[in-house]
């Protein structure tokens, strides 16, 4: 069961299984869940249940779990993949469900949700399903249910469904299947998402499960349902090595991996660098200039348990960026600041001519001559080469802009409606973000 933060909402997900049996808490849901609970902050049990109908009764094993992280959704299906923040311990009695990506239509079905976040209640379809529709521009993306016994209601949303072999094949999206008396007419239905169709999604790693699930690309059609004291739980890893070379070869570690594994290496971008892998070590041969990242991969599980970022020297503009504010009084003094990196002994600045450049110890000064605040901000992103999205926050945090691009590279925000005080503005590209004060004066 999924409960947000202030306990007035409520939905269902359950536990997936990976190819690689690895524990690693992927939650699936239904999109319009996340859309509509704060996921980062809500709470997560497992093990709600009764074990009598009438009455229920508390069960006193449930299990909590706070906050997810989003990794996976798409609109067509309905589907978020979350990603638990904590691992459940092997010796808790959770089990990770089994999947099916079969397109063939279920002959019966079998439905286990938390209504209105009561503990787990069971629905029965003894007639087989049909096609359904969930987002009327992508259509036939639904297994639709009519129940012969049982019911789901509000709070049942993302919960699982399970074919005649008790495999995954969808998550509760939409219920058009009366709730009120008489319970079991047999008008409407409802409608989960296919699995099938969930599998590659839009195409991409966020908008699909096989990326998540299927991570060693084994092409696996179904995985069965497993406890969670058999899964693997790697212990944590990482890399060790230099943060920077300018030249040559550097060696770098694998810390942590389980023993007699196999150890794959690769780099993001390839082009930068070429490796020569001697197990749990791999050399790093300097090609081109930039930054990328190094990941080990161990074969039996192929997650990318470790990364590292690995600047090939010397450092560009997109490795430090810079922090000030974007707007100054007239004849006042601006401090820019930006972060010391490894194997950095000197900074070289640009600015206007008409600026005063004075160093300090850990920062630098610019002598800005400002006219005032006209309503007008104007934003320049030189860390990336463009950028697509745009966030202002107040003092406390609260979003108060937010504008999306097509890929530019400046801009001019009208802030005018915004009352004076200092503000944050976070530029946004891909998974690249900035922030920067910004002072609004009038």
């Amino acid at each position: 069961m999924i409960e947000s933060q202030d306990m007035s909402e409520f939905a269902s997900g359950a536990l997936l299984m990976n190819t690689c049996s690895t524990n690693i808490p992927y939650l699936l849901t239904a999109k319009h869940v996340t859309d509509g609970i704060d996921y980062i902050n809500a709470s997560y049990y497992f093990g709600w249940w009764s074990s009598t109908c009438t009455p229920n009764t508390y069960n006193q094993t449930a299990y909590l779990f706070n906050g997810a992280n989003l990794v996976a959704s798409n609109p067509n299906t309905d589907f978020s993949l979350l990603q638990l923040l904590q691992i459940p311990p092997s010796n808790y009695d959770i089990t990770y469900l089994g999947w099916s990506r079969s397109s063939v239509t279920p002959s019966s079905s079998v439905g286990i949700h938390h209504p209105q976040g009561d503990q787990m209640k069971i629905s029965f379809a003894a007639n087989p399903a049909s096609i359904g529709t969930i987002n009327s521009t992508y259509p036939n993306a639904a297994w639709r249910v009519l129940w012969t016994s049982g019911i789901v209601e509000p709070g049942s949303s993302g919960s699982p469904l399970f074919d005649p072999n008790k495999k995954v094949v969808g998550q509760l999206s939409t219920n058009t299947q009366p709730i009120g008396p008489p319970c079991n007419e047999q008008t409407g239905g409802t409608n989960y998402g296919r699995f099938d169709l969930s599998w590659t999604g839009g195409g991409t790693y966020s908008t699909q499960l096989s990326y998540w699930l299927d991570p060693s690309n084994s092409g696996a059609m179904t995985t069965n349902t497993t406890n969670v004291s058999a899964l693997i739980t790697y212990p944590y890893m990482s890399i060790s090595g230099a943060d920077l070379f300018c030249s040559g070869t550097q060696t770098y570690t694998l810390n942590g991996a389980p023993g007699g594994a196999t150890i794959f290496w690769s780099a993001t971008p390839s082009n930068l660098a070429t490796l020569t892998p001697h197990g749990t070590t791999v050399d790093v041969t300097k090609v081109g200039g930039g930054a990328f990242t190094l990941a080990a991969s161990v074969y039996i599980a192929n997650c990318y348990p470790a990364t590292k970022i690995v600047h090939l020297g010397p450092y560009g503009s997109d490795d430090y960026p810079i922090s000030g504010p974007s707007n100054a009084n007239c004849n006042s003094y601006v401090t820019y600041t930006t972060n010391q990196l490894p194997g950095v002994t000197s900074y070289n600045w640009f600015y206007p001519s008409s600026w005063t450049y004075v160093s300090g110890q850990g920062t630098y000064s610019l002598t800005l001559r400002a006219t005032g605040s006209n309503g007008n901000f104007q934003s320049s992103n030189p860390g990336q080469s463009s950028f697509s999205e745009i966030n202002i926050y107040d003092e406390v945090g609260n979003l108060k802009m937010h504008k999306i691009f097509n890929k530019i590279k400046t801009t001019t925000l009208n802030v005018s409606n915004l009352p004076t005080g200092v503000y944050t503005i976070e530029i946004i590209e891909g998974s690249y973000k900035e922030r920067k004060g910004l002072e609004i004066l009038k």
